[in-house]
């Protein structure tokens, strides 16, 4: 996305109104914490605005933290999602959270499955390319038809 383009609120509501779709479609729901460790971009500031709007708690991680920080921020929150870059300037985000969970490179898109971090279900990158464990970005905004929580079936009918 051009981050130096003018958008005016109309789109921005419609933007949000379509990701907050997209999350909840995906199985997010009210009360879910999840982390935004990223530099402010407008991907960002829309995916804020659709998980104030869906009821999802946001834990925005300063950018610029080491892998240390953001894994005591993780675990105190007990994050059930995690939005990152796949990269910005020198700061490798999927490369660290590779490190940190190493299960993710093994795990299907939504389905990761943590040892050390049970909580953690889905990790959202924003890239144009897929990346192993992770849902990309463009599918959540896209409101692709997914479903990156598990839930009963009976849970998940009322998302459909």
């Amino acid at each position: 996305m051009n981050e130096s383009r003018e958008v005016t609120f109309a789109e921005y509501k419609k933007d949000v109104d379509q990701v907050c779709r997209g999350l909840l479609s995906a199985g997010s729901e009210k009360g879910d914490s999840v982390a935004i460790w990223s530099p402010n971009t407008y991907n960002w500031v829309v995916l804020y605005g659709a998980m104030g709007k869906a009821g999802i708690i946001s834990a925005c991680i300063h950018p610029a933290y080491t892998a240390a920080e953001f894994e005591r921020c993780l675990v105190k929150v007990g994050c059930k999602g995690i939005y990152i870059p796949e990269s910005f300037k020198t700061l490798k985000y999927y490369q660290t959270l590779c490190n940190l969970i190493p299960e993710l490179k093994d795990s299907k898109p939504g389905q990761i499955n943590s040892k050390k971090y049970p909580f953690l279900k889905c990790v959202i990158v924003d890239s144009d390319k897929a990346l192993p464990g992770c849902v990309t970005s463009k599918e959540i905004f896209l409101r692709r038809k997914l479903q990156i929580w598990k839930k009963t079936e009976k849970e998940s009918r009322k998302w459909t």
